[in-house]
């Protein structure tokens, strides 16, 4: 690895979670809000878009459920009742390269 690439990896793993915004019962289902701080662009990388993963049980892998939203928000509309969900976000930049997860939100859906 470079030190040019490893400058550009530093910058995209600055991605943040504030939390979870709500979580939300709706008229035809369930669904959890998350939202999450802006990862900062430089002139060696600029953020385009971020994947959200999801896992339903601890220690079991994450699944992306969503790639390349454009903001720092996403609705998951897929979630049952009475079930705990583990979500992480990532950045990815305009070469497609992906940050490390960030901090861990869990919502328990009612």
């Amino acid at each position: 690895m470079t030190t040019s690439s490893a400058k550009v990896l530093l910058v995209i793993v600055a991605l943040l979670i504030d939390g979870l915004v709500s979580c939300r019962k709706e008229s035809q289902g369930h669904s959890v809000t998350l939202t999450w701080q802006v990862s900062p662009s430089t002139p060696e990388a600029t953020v385009v878009g971020y994947n959200v993963y999801r896992r339903a049980m601890s220690g079991t892998p994450y699944v992306r459920i969503a790639t390349q939203i454009p903001g720092p928000a996403y609705e998951d509309r897929l979630v049952n009742g009475r079930t705990t969900y583990f979500y992480v976000v990532t950045a990815v930049d305009q070469h497609g390269r992906e940050s490390r997860f960030s901090t861990v939100v869990r919502a328990e859906v009612p």
